[in-house]
């Protein structure tokens, strides 16, 4: 998602005739506002000082827009003519004309996350070079055709309870001119519900695949790109008015990581889909990010903080184990911290060997860290970087991924590997990249990409 700022005419839903220009401004940090010449008198009614949300649609170089989630900011008084009236926008639908009457209904729902194709580990573009009979030099040489080649792969399926999963692998054409050109692919994930539904249902799948990649590969991956398919309601036969893409503006978890280098290879990883399939591996993901969503939630708060905010990364990170125990455990009375960890961390030594090699000592130093931060004088900015908290945080956020990963059913991974009889099978195998890592407190930094 980019930045944008885009002028064009915009009006109420309800009132088309009342259209005034304005500019829209949209950045993935803050989200979108709408600035106009004027004021929407008919949609604006004041409450306690407070704006009544509303929906706004627009024009800009021929395409549609609707602004949903609008509420009036403030008003400058600078012409009295013209005043100028903020809008904050909550999402910005571009491409499609949706009413403020009735929820909207979506088809289908595509989306793009960071280090997607790296997670996937393919590559289907080769190059390819051949002699040019065409063009002889002087010795009577052929001169070398080089050609690049993309094979498109076959779409990688799977079914969930509620709708159809696929991942698509598209070719990409960038920075062409008279001497070079870049070629790349990307891949798409689409989700099809089995019935229409409002954009509320169809955002979980999303961010439920977010999760998955963020904590398989160690590293926060935002969404770079989401579009949705919308029919119209007006229309009366599936022939009468096909599906339209309709892309969505607005600030996801990681936006701030948007400009940063995305490159990451396979050996950085906690684990990659190379071995599995994707489609299928992420289907049987989403149930176990529906049960442990809290912790899920919590984790994923911790891990798209900045690295410097140590206190609050352990802090966070703390909570999040305890939510993720109370929910595998059900624990009828109160367990100590420390005693969490060392549970936790038993769960996952089997398969990843990750254990420090004095466990209750490591559990004991995190709890007394976490409680010096749980007791620390809120009232005080903390601005000093602990590296203990740092490395805390680090650990306990580890710990709760491979806890979290280790819920994906291995007996489901390896039936799903069976229709892939040349990969290897076995969720451990696929994770043997953990067992010659370095113990948690131990390990580098860049184990987490961090």
């Amino acid at each position: 998602m980019k930045a944008f700022e885009r002028r064009g005419r915009f009006w109420p839903s309800e009132d088309p005739s009342n259209w005034l220009p304005g500019v829209l401004r949209f950045d993935p940090l803050v989200g979108a506002h709408l600035e106009t010449e004027g004021s929407f008198w008919s949609v604006t009614h004041l409450f306690n000082g407070q704006s009544a949300r509303t929906t706004l649609l627009g024009e800009i170089d021929g395409v549609t827009y609707t602004l949903d989630g609008c509420y009036r900011r403030s008003r400058s008084t600078k012409d009295s003519d013209f005043p100028s009236t903020r809008w904050e926008v909550d999402v910005v639908y571009e491409g499609c004309r949706l009413s403020a009457r009735a929820q909207p209904l979506f088809t289908q729902i595509s989306f793009r996350i960071a280090h997607l194709e790296s997670w996937l580990g393919r590559s289907n573009i080769r190059q390819e070079t051949e002699p040019d009979f065409e063009k002889i030099i002087f010795d009577e040489t052929p001169l070398e055709r080089v050609s690049l080649i993309w094979e498109r792969p076959p779409q990688e399926a799977a079914e969930t309870d509620d709708g159809h999963l696929e991942i698509e692998f598209l070719p990409q054409c960038g920075n062409t001119d008279l001497v070079s050109a870049k070629i790349s692919e990307r891949a798409v994930i689409t989700f099809t519900p089995c019935e229409p539904a409002p954009i509320d249902q169809l955002l979980p799948i999303v961010g439920g695949v977010q999760q998955l990649i963020s904590m398989s590969i160690g590293r926060a991956a935002p969404i770079t790109e989401i579009e949705v398919m919308h029919k119209p309601p007006w229309s009366v036969s599936e022939s009468a008015s096909s599906a339209k893409p309709v892309l969505i503006h607005a600030p996801f978890r990681g936006s701030f990581l948007l400009g940063e280098d995305f490159t990451i290879s396979s050996d950085e990883m906690l684990f990659s889909a190379e071995r599995t399939s994707g489609a299928y591996l992420i289907a049987q993901w989403l149930p176990v990010a529906e049960t442990y969503q809290i912790a899920v939630d919590l984790l994923m708060t911790s891990r798209y903080m900045p690295v410097a905010e140590s206190r609050s990364r352990l802090a966070i990170a703390s909570g999040a184990v305890e939510a993720f125990y109370n929910i595998k455990f059900q624990p009828s009375s109160f367990v100590e911290f420390a005693d969490r960890l060392k549970r936790l961390a038993a769960c996952v030594e089997r398969e990843f060997h990750v254990l420090p090699r004095d466990v209750e000592e490591w559990a004991k130093r995190v709890k007394r860290d976490r409680t010096q931060v749980m007791h620390s004088d809120p009232r005080r900015r903390h601005t000093k970087v602990v590296p203990a908290y740092q490395t805390h945080a680090d650990d306990v956020e580890y710990l709760l991924m491979l806890c979290i990963l280790r819920e994906i059913d291995e007996d489901t991974l390896i039936f799903g590997l069976g229709r892939r009889p040349e990969r290897r099978s076995g969720l451990s195998e696929q994770l043997d990249i953990l067992t010659h890592r370095a113990p948690l407190s131990g390990r580098p930094a860049r184990d987490l990409g961090r």
